[in-house]
């Protein structure tokens, strides 16, 4: 049987490499929610969660 592929998902993951982290570090600046940002990129909050982690760890 085939694998099926989701193209939502490629598009999802395409988009996100496209924004780049400082569109991410923009917004932590400016002191959006991680459900604000998740919304606004259309990504799961978790991932959000998770880049805002690494972003304190670097500064």
């Amino acid at each position: 049987m085939k694998k099926r592929t989701n193209y939502f998902k490629i598009k999802k993951v395409q988009k996100n490499l496209e924004l780049g982290s400082n569109d991410y570090e923009e917004m932590f600046e400016e002191g959006f929610s991680d459900a604000e940002i998740s919304n606004e990129f259309g990504v799961d909050e978790d991932y959000i969660k998770k880049l805002r982690e690494d972003y304190q760890k670097d500064y």
